[in-house]
């Protein structure tokens, strides 16, 4: 991870599956408030749905991505009379392999194994455990930036394992599977930042021995909570919006479907439409069951 790709990458990873469960845990927290009957139960990963089938996709992706990760490590790692002398990368490999555990758990579930319950969410915490023990662990000998870049990086980490331990406890809590995205998501954000100042690829670099740099690090990642939190309000809107559309969807739905019905009855005479009375009687006997659009089915349009 010692240049600017090196903290890219493991960010946009963080960031691009946290922002996935962010909207999936969105979107099942409003289904279960239109439907008390779907009662909000978060998971530490979520399937694709794709043409009426569920597709594991992310475990998948997990298990490819960590895959490469650890082999571009290993053959990093390597000087040049081939002996493994970069011990960095041994640790990296290390934190890559709690994930890729954990990956494989998910998989293990989707698959219907028999597992304990909630293991995928206590390999999930192990995971963010050792990561954060080998980033403490990481700093020996850096300069004060390097550190307090870094020391802020494993704030969030242990945050993470913190918020999952809870999340494991409350399941139905969709605040609690919010705070773990949340956490995730600076988790990516703050890599990226992080490549950024100590990797820069255009203007000056930073000063690493500045405290009045380390003051505007500081205030950069405040301004990361920030923009995270209003991130999510903004999806969450985006989501709340796209319920109300189903729901207008479904009660429109619904007149056009009474009016088609209106227009092919007959009265007693064979006249089209018949009385008022006769219609709506028709109308309160159809049976609509067979032919009912569903709120779920609309929210993934």
């Amino acid at each position: 991870m010692g240049s600017l790709g090196g903290h890219l990458l493991p960010g946009g990873f963080f960031f691009v599956f946290a922002l996935w469960w962010t909207w999936n845990i969105l979107v099942k927290w409003h289904r279960s408030r239109k439907s008390p009957s779907l009662p909000f139960v978060s998971s530490t990963h979520f399937p694709l749905y794709w043409r009426g089938r569920r597709i594991a996709l992310e475990p998948w992706l997990k298990i490819i991505l960590i895959v490469i990760a650890i082999s571009a490590e290993i053959i990093t790692g390597f000087d040049e009379e081939w002996r493994f002398a970069h011990l960095g990368n041994a640790q990296h490999v290390t934190m890559f392999s709690f994930f890729l555990f954990n990956a494989f758990v998910e998989l293990l579930v989707e698959f219907g194994q028999p597992l304990p319950p909630n293991l995928d969410y206590a390999t999930a915490v192990l995971a963010f455990i050792g990561e954060g023990v080998l980033f403490s662990s990481h700093l020996h000998g850096r300069s004060p930036m390097d550190v307090q870049v870094h020391t802020l990086l494993a704030l969030d980490i242990w945050a993470c394992a913190l918020v999952g331990l809870l999340e494991m406890i409350a399941r139905r809590s969709a605040l609690a599977a919010l705070t773990r995205a949340y956490f995730v998501l600076i988790q990516g954000t703050w890599f990226c930042q992080v490549g950024f100042i100590l990797y820069p690829p255009v203007g000056e670099k930073w000063n690493l021995d500045d405290h009045g740099q380390m003051m505007i690090v500081a205030i950069l990642y405040a301004w990361h909570h920030i923009l995270v939190a209003v991130g999510i309000i903004i999806l969450n809107s985006f989501v709340a919006y796209r319920f109300r559309i189903g729901a207008k969807a479904l009660r429109h739905y619904d007149k056009v479907r009474s009016f088609s019905i209106l227009s092919k009855r007959t009265d007693q005479n064979g006249n089209p439409g018949g009385s008022e009375a006769e219609c709506m009687s028709s109308l309160l006997n159809t049976d609509f069951s067979s032919e009912e659009l569903s709120l779920e089915k609309i929210s993934h349009a």
